[in-house]
């Protein structure tokens, strides 16, 4: 299944796509940088993801869908696109929220139509993070824009640096 959008900009999708059929990439995941058992035993997991930042977390979702003892924590993912067509692996996102009570997804859209969305709409501003506690551990990937504005706001909000992972790449 194809996973990636290839953007007219994009560092990472650009260079997939020049790559030849012989050649070979090799990737890192995100265990080196968060360890699952730490993150299992999170009271308040925040994850903010804009556009194929989603990539790392998905998977660190999934392995939380399927964690009984997890079932006492929360986990919220705020998706941040462009679009509603831009929203990646949807499917495979409403059935990890369906999956699992604990899992709570949030859609923002910073450029649909009013009249096609209800929903959260714009870029990730301070508003967007008021419901989280500062004790809370976030975990921020996508554009090196995004998440250098989605951690300064935090730190802005009083979140202690230990608490805010950032992946960028």
């Amino acid at each position: 299944k194809q996973w990636y959008q290839r953007r007219v900009r994009g560092i990472l999708s650009s260079y997939i796509c020049a790559l030849k059929p012989d050649e070979i990439v090799e990737m890192q995941g995100f265990d080196h940088f968060i360890d699952m058992n730490v993150l299992l035993k999170v009271k308040s997991l925040v994850i903010l993801a804009a556009g194929t930042g989603i990539t790392p977390f998905y998977r660190i979702m999934k392995e939380i869908s399927t964690n009984q003892n997890f079932n006492e924590h929360s986990c919220t993912l705020m998706f941040y696109n462009k679009k509603k067509k831009d929203i990646l692996i949807p499917e495979e996102l409403d059935q990890l929220k369906n999956g699992i009570a604990s899992i709570e997804i949030t859609h923002a859209l910073s450029q649909e139509d009013a009249e096609m969305w209800d929903g959260l709409s714009g870029r990730i501003n301070s508003s967007h993070l008021d419901k989280f506690s500062n004790q809370s551990i976030f975990l921020i990937c996508g554009p090196a824009p995004f998440v250098h504005l989605a951690a300064g706001l935090l730190k802005e909000k009083g979140v202690s640096k230990a608490n805010i992972k950032e992946f960028v790449g």
